[in-house]
């Protein structure tokens, strides 16, 4: 890929998790509702037969890795309608827990002021 292309690859992956992080609730029901088109679809008989030749596939291994990784592992298909992932909460008690948390947020908040 060329370096113009992987820049835009990359702003893409930076934006959708910012998204998932700003927006968890609503990033959680859209999650859901690819989760239960991709379940209708998978038991039609294209879909097996889709499933079958993706079975085993290291690309799909490789991107199940990459979408655990670019929504930090906050969707998942079975939350409840409107829950806020766990992994929000873990996360923010870890924050806090960390040395210089107040420092760290105030930082991170002058950063997030600051015109881009």
């Amino acid at each position: 890929m060329s370096e113009a292309r992987d820049e835009l690859v990359d702003r893409a992956i930076r934006q959708l998790t910012r998204a998932i992080v700003k927006h968890p609730i609503a990033a959680q029901a859209a999650y859901r509702a690819l989760v239960r088109e991709g379940r209708a679809f998978a038991a039609t008989d294209e879909g097996r037969r889709v499933r079958d030749q993706l079975a085993g596939s290291e690309l799909v291994a490789r991107l199940r890795t990459a979408w655990q990784l670019v929504t930090l592992g906050m969707l998942a298909d079975d939350a409840a309608p409107g829950a806020i992932p766990s992994v929000v909460i873990e996360g923010l008690v870890q924050a806090a827990l960390r040395e210089r948390f107040e420092a760290r947020l105030h930082d991170a908040m002058l950063a997030r002021a600051e015109p881009r």
